[in-house]
């Protein structure tokens, strides 16, 4: 079985935890972005090409250590209790390894590019970007319709939570700003108070105040004054 095999379900299974609904929605956002943006960039343009190879670059930090957490605390459970999906899982993970190596790698052949060929490589990175996301919403799916409701049947909510825990415990602080700069302008005003709300609980006040200024950054200024209000800041 494989992503392309898959057939998407059409009745969505309702979980109380989704450990994967913030860091999906980050990513498939940023994925739509630089793909739009391989696509009307002026390949003519260096500064422009230079800026886009850092995204690229900087989606597949993300894109890796994303799968890394998935493979040290999810895939364990899933393996124990949905070993068919485990087996997708993992051979998605080690097919997409391979391909962001490849589109990373293409996006810095277009940097010094010189001539026909700026616009050549630029093609075709636009094309490789729009074919791995294409591929990676359907992994997603499976994650998302599949191994969570699956994973919360068998843990129940208290180990899925375990679990999101664990991974959040785990990332490195440049690592999570990285990750909080996609996820947050693609998550809605009740994901943003859900997350932030509980770091405002938990986390230490000099913690929460650098990622209070990060949300800051990446908000627009209307969202970030209602998300203030809510969690009580203003």
């Amino acid at each position: 079985m494989s992503v392309i095999d898959h057939k998407p379900i059409h009745t969505v299974a309702t979980v109380t935890f989704n450990l994967y609904r913030d860091i999906h929605k980050g990513i498939r956002s940023e994925l739509f972005g630089v793909t739009q943006a391989a696509g009307s960039t002026d390949a003519a343009d260096r500064v422009a090409r230079t800026a886009l190879a850092a995204r690229v670059t900087n989606l597949a930090t993300i894109l890796e250590k994303h799968a890394e957490g998935e493979d040290h605390h999810v895939q364990p459970p899933t393996e124990m209790y949905l070993p068919d999906v485990a087996d997708v899982i993992a051979g998605d993970h080690a097919r997409f390894e391979q391909r962001v190596q490849d589109f990373t790698a293409l996006a810095h052949d277009t940097v010094n590019a010189t001539g026909s060929a700026q616009r050549t490589r630029m093609d075709q990175l636009y094309m490789e970007l729009a074919s791995f996301t294409g591929e990676y919403l359907g992994h997603q799916d499976i994650e998302e319709r599949v191994v969570m409701p699956g994973l919360q049947q068998a843990l129940g909510v208290d180990g899925c939570l375990a679990i999101h825990a664990a991974i959040v415990a785990s990332i490195p602080p440049d690592q999570m700003a990285k990750g909080l700069a996609v996820m947050l302008p693609a998550m809605n005003i009740n994901d943003r108070v859900e997350m932030l709300g509980s770091m405002q609980q938990h986390a230490p006040a000099e913690i929460f105040a650098g990622v209070w200024g990060l949300t800051g950054s990446v908000l627009p200024a209307a969202d970030y004054a209602e998300l203030g209000i809510r969690l009580g800041l203003s």
